[in-house]
């Protein structure tokens, strides 16, 4: 389980077969550019481009995030 924005490890909302689900543990799946992919790729940390925030019930998006300081959260993850 990863850690959701601003420290919580949990989030609510409806899923897509209309349940609404309190407290299921959120995932994360970082964007890199293409110099992130590099540096990756030579062993390096890089800073993502964008974070998806996923349910890991339905696998829905719940909250993407380009904002700088959420950013620097993941980096290298």
């Amino acid at each position: 389980m990863s850690n959701f924005p601003f420290g919580f490890k949990h989030t609510e909302h409806t899923c897509s077969d209309g349940s609404e689900n309190k407290n299921h543990p959120v995932d994360f799946e970082c964007t890199y550019s293409g110099l992130g992919w590099l540096l990756f790729s030579i062993g390096m940390s890089a800073k993502p481009t964008r974070v998806d925030f996923i349910c890991t019930n339905c696998k829905k998006i719940i909250y993407t995030s380009t904002d700088s300081k959420i950013l620097n959260k993941y980096v290298g993850r």
